[in-house]
């Protein structure tokens, strides 16, 4: 997101950059930033802060529980 994006690469475009995360203190494989996201509350605390989050496609980091997010216009009528 975009707050994840500021702090690591302060005042420089996010995309094309690589990271790599590590499990269990083993690395994983390079990642290439595609994409940036807007900044979400998550954990409606006070003072709300913004989390600096890493999102991954599902099929590449598989986990047990997930989140979806969806944008979506609802005054639209879903009638003919």
């Amino acid at each position: 997101n975009q707050s994840f994006a500021a702090k690591n690469w302060p005042g420089q475009d996010p995309l094309g950059k690589r990271l790599r995360m590590y499990t269990a203190g083993q690395p994983e494989a390079w990642l290439t930033v595609v994409g940036v996201v807007p900044n979400i509350l998550q954990n409606d605390v006070s003072p709300r802060q913004v989390d600096p989050l890493l999102y991954l496609p599902y099929r590449q980091k598989p986990q047990s529980d997930m989140a979806i997010v969806a944008r979506t216009d609802s005054c639209k009528s879903l009638s003919t």
